[in-house]
């Protein structure tokens, strides 16, 4: 461990009179000690404890101070604000709290309503100091601003106010000399943080992540009130109507602002989600207006924050306000994301402790050709896996195992001693007992053997047994022991090992007694090991491997993954693994009204529910023909999202109604789509169809219908159909009506060829712009004019416009979810609910039938009653115990807007679902449970089936989701 520095207690006079330090003789000993250090208010405490009975403890009195160094040779300057002294099972101590000594000197100080005009950050600084003990240190912006104080503040209040003007990040440190602070400065940074690049993985090193979501609303738009006039009046912008990039709106005469894409993200019924913003500060419609569109910025996303545990991460390689990756595979989906530190927890005696908060996070979502950029390089380093082994380095670092090494079975404990200058992972060890079922005990110990972690193990057969470690040896502890202590003989070497062995920054410098070692096939890896060509690459505890006859391992495997030089297989089923599917054709079929996702979906009598299910089942590589016939109108979108290869999607749609956006992204696959009728959800305000940097979309006897109302951009359609980024789509005596822009749009280098089209009911029939291309063969929709197009766009062809048969207006149709009030079991042989927060079905051995029910209260039934459901899902999850693995679970409704008294009844009319545990699926209700919903007979969901056979027990969490889609 680095060597803990001195902490200097300080009187109220700043004269120093004391020194703090666990491994000084006769110096006075601190512990549990936590800096915490956040960038809200540049929030910063120190807590630690001392032996209540030493005489140094009496130095720490509320107002006395505390000197901390930091690791840039400056040092943070605290004020004791709190003690307490804990007498407790025979030990005595003082409990320290202390805070930021800025705090109390700037509080003191205060600031008389003025007007700094054209003021630097340097200059405001200097101003709002003046009569305090605290001077400009480095600033790092020199741009002006106008500041107005209009109340009486402190000068700590003005200072946050003044750099969040700035949009400056600030810092408190002295500079300590000779026993004395000779410099108290507030330094004001640009930037006080790094973006790291280094990936903080869960597993390896990352100890773990906590997620946690706050209740703050959110909104997709704002009303913007500021103060009231001397007539009463209250500011509004509604008058302010500026020209807005997507995908913000502002209706004119509007008084409030909107986010399109938070709309179409987070509203269920299609309509804004709105707040309000109540400014005091804005003077006039403009500064109000920005400032709402400020704040609109902030609450269009979740208020999530994750606090990672760091008790594995290198103390030198954080610090405030860095940027940094981290990756949880654990979570489903697969966290994955960039966020900043906004909090640190950093002990000076026990890092173990040291943790981040993270804040203002930016998840990274991999999709479209990054994806496949992504796939193709892991491809490429797969390989490469062979020779790329000695660089990245988990492997065997001990020598050959028993019987290759001479040596005998004793009980005698025994350990190695290894040093490391980088963290390093210690996956697991080897080793060989004479009996059966072995009992001991491995430790990781530091070099003074003091115990780390501590491993009881069973050690099942006779011969070679694996042991998972699974611990993070540290650079900042440098030395440690591997020791094992054994109930049966284990075998030791008696020829010496070759110390030390050294495998960059992994060394084994010797054992308990030289040449005899107890472990073997030591598995370990991290930045700074190397190796040689054909060495192992694992990861982790081992469970299996191949030798060769001279025990070196070749093949090595676990239940994550396998390590080997070359991969020959038929198939390699992954979820980041692009699977090349067979070049045969396939025709399913997609009823939404009266299919199930249950079925195999490949004939008319057994279609599936949904499109999403045929796309959920094929592979995202094919050369074949798929062929989906839609049987019925769709009430949802469909989106086509990285497929590749020389096949194609063909939709045949019989003239059926899709209620929903039509998205084809990333696709090299042909995409096919014939006699559809695709027309706008109620409040979707992007194109009805959308292509994306796809090969080549073709749209043949189409009817797309938007939304055309200048007065309300919030309630229509932007453009009708839209090709960007390089796609190319043929529009094939199609009709498009209904925008207020244009019908057809190729933006961003797409390429639309439109065919003897119709339509009209927008401004342009065709429109280009940024190095857009549209070709004509034939007429174009007949809009206020045929054709336009700007920055870089070109239209080619336009001869004529033609109307069409211009279509009735759509019928608004509208989705709605509810979250469920309760979920509970009703036991059918002790007649009571069950009350355990959870949901079952079935019965397991003699414990009796159960009756699930989730509740919903009188939301679904005040909303859909009198309406036409065109579509309902269900979506629920299954919990990792109870039951076989896989469970068919039988599901009903019932009439309750919360528990009976007594037992529940449930419909007779039912659907199939299959769970496996842990799965969390939406399922599709039939159209039997609609009209009971439409009537106000049904109110909830319930889970039943009459057999009392163990494999139809199953578990469910207590929270579901009802989703109804209506007219």
């Amino acid at each position: 461990m680095d060597k803990i520095p001195n902490l200097y207690v300080l009187d109220r006079f700043e004269k120093a009179i004391g020194v703090l330090n666990p491994s000084l003789p006769n110096s006075c000993p601190f512990f549990d000690d936590l800096r915490t250090e956040r960038i809200e208010y540049a929030y910063l405490t120190f807590e630690f404890s001392v032996p209540a009975d030493h005489p140094q403890a009496q130095n720490l009195v509320v107002g006395n101070k505390i000197v901390y160094p930091l690791k840039n040779g400056q040092f943070n300057l605290f004020r004791i604000i709190n003690t307490e002294d804990d007498h407790n099972d025979g030990q005595y101590i003082k409990k320290i709290t202390s805070e930021n000594s800025a705090v109390g000197d700037l509080l003191g100080n205060i600031i008389l309503p003025t007007t700094l005009n054209s003021y630097t950050l340097q200059q405001a600084l200097s101003y709002l100091l003046q009569g305090t003990n605290w001077q400009v240190g480095d600033v790092e912006l020199s741009t002006t601003q106008n500041l107005q104080f209009d109340d009486v503040v402190t000068s700590l209040d003005a200072l946050h106010q003044v750099m969040d003007q700035f949009g400056a990040q600030i810092e408190f440190v002295v500079q300590f000399s000779g026993l004395q602070v000779v410099n108290r400065l507030v330094h004001a940074r640009l930037s006080r943080g790094r973006t790291l690049n280094k990936p903080f993985v869960y597993g390896l090193n990352l100890k773990g992540v906590k997620r946690t979501e706050g209740n703050s609303p959110l909104v997709t738009a704002l009303y913007g009130i500021g103060t009231k006039d001397s007539n009463g009046n209250l500011l509004t912008f509604e008058t302010y109507n500026p020209t807005l990039s997507y995908p913000y709106e502002k209706p004119s005469g509007a008084k409030w602002v909107g986010d399109q894409d938070a709309l179409q993200q987070w509203s269920e019924d299609g309509k804004h989600i709105f707040g309000v913003f109540k400014d005091d500060k804005a003077t006039n419609p403009v500064e109000l207006f920005n400032n709402t569109l400020e704040e609109l910025k902030k609450r269009t996303k979740p208020a999530l924050t994750y606090e990672v545990d760091v008790a594995l991460l290198p103390e030198d390689d954080v610090q405030l306000y860095d940027y940094i990756i981290v990756k949880d595979a654990t979570f489903q989906p697969e966290l994955v994301l960039e966020a900043q530190i906004v909090e640190t927890k950093t002990s000076l005696t026990d890092p173990s402790k040291n943790q981040v908060t993270l804040g203002d996070y930016r998840p990274i979502q991999i999709t479209g050709t990054d994806r496949i950029d992504q796939i193709k390089k892991q491809i490429s380093e797969t390989l490469t896996i062979a020779k790329g082994a000695a660089g990245t380095g988990l492997h065997v670092v001990a020598n050959s195992p028993k019987p290759e090494v001479d040596g005998y079975y004793s009980s005698d404990p025994g350990y190695l001693e290894i040093e490391v200058t980088e963290n390093v992972h210690l996956g697991s060890v080897s080793v060989f007992t004479f009996d059966e079922n072995t009992t001991g005990t491995v430790k990781v110990q530091d070099g003074n053997g003091n115990d780390l972690k501590v491993i009881p193990v069973t050690l099942p057969v006779e011969g070679e047994n694996i042991i998972s470690i699974d611990y993070l040896l540290r650079k900042d502890v440098g030395s440690y022991r591997l020791y094992g202590e054994f109930d049966k003989e284990v075998f030791y070497s008696v020829s010496p090992i070759n110390y030390p062995f050294d495998s960059g920054s992994f060394k084994v410098v010797g054992s308990f007694t030289d040449g005899w070692d107890i472990f073997y096939n030591i598995y370990i890896g991290g930045p700074g090991i190397k190796g040689s060509y054909g060495q192992d690459l694992v990861l982790d505890q081992v469970n299996s491997f191949v030798q060769y006859a001279n025990g070196e391992a070749q093949i090595v495997a676990d239940s994550n993954q396998i390590a080997l030089g070359t991969v020959i297989a038929g198939k390699v089923i992954a979820p980041n693994v692009v699977t090349l599917g067979t070049s045969d054709d396939v025709t399913y079929y997609v009823n939404p009204q009266s299919g199930s996702d249950e079925n195999d979906g490949l004939t008319s009598a057994t279609a599936f529910a949904s499109v999403d299910k045929v796309l959920s089942i094929t592979d995202r590589a094919f050369d074949g023909d798929i062929t989906i016939n839609i049987l019925n109108d769709v009430y949802d979108d469909i989106v086509i999202i990285g497929y590749q290869g020389s096949g194609s999607f063909n939709f045949q749609f019989n003239n059926n109604v899709m209620t929903g956006t039509f998205k084809v992204q990333s696709c090299s696959v042909r995409v096919n789509v014939y006699d559809a009728i695709i027309k706008r959800k109620a409040g979707e305000v992007t194109a009805v169809a959308q292509i994306y940097t796809s090969n080549y979309v073709y749209f043949s006897n189409c009817t797309f219908i938007g939304v055309r109302d200048l007065n309300n951009t919030a309630n229509a359609t932007s453009a009708t159909v839209a090709v960007y980024d390089n796609s190319f789509c043929y529009f094939y005596q199609c009709q498009m009506y209904g925008a207020n822009r244009e019908n057809i749009r190729a933006s961003y280098g797409g390429r639309a060829m439109v065919h003897d089209c119709t339509g009209g009911n927008s401004s342009y029939g065709v429109f280009a712009e940024y190095a857009g291309f549209v070709g004509v063969r034939g007429t174009v929709p007949n809009a206020s004019s045929p054709q336009n197009s700007q920055y870089g766009g070109q239209v080619v062809g336009v001869t004529s416009g033609n109307n069409g048969t211009t279509p009735s207006n759509p019928t608004a149709t509208y989705t709605s979810s509810w979250n469920s009030t309760e979920g509970n079991t009703w036991s059918m042989k002790y007649n009571l609910w069950r009350n355990t927060g959870e949901v079952k079905q079935g019965q397991w051995s003699t414990y009796g039938n159960n009756i699930g029910c989730w509740f919903f209260n009188n939301g679904p039934t005040s909303t859909v009653t009198g309406k036409t459901i065109k579509r309902m899902q269900f979506y629920c999850k299954r919990k990792d115990t109870g039951g076989y693995g896989s469970t068919k679970v039988t599901i009903r409704y019932h009439n309750y807007t919360g528990r009976p008294s007594g037992q529940p009844s449930v419909s007779s009319e039912y659907v199939y679902a299959t769970f496996n545990r842990g799965d969390a699926l939406w399922i599709d209700l039939p159209s039997s449970f609609f009209a009971a919903f439409q009537n106000g007979t049904a109110k909830g969901i319930a889970l039943y089936t009459a057999s009392g056979d163990d494999a139809y027990y199953a578990i469910f969490d207590d929270s579901a989701i009802l989703k109804i889609t209506y007219q």
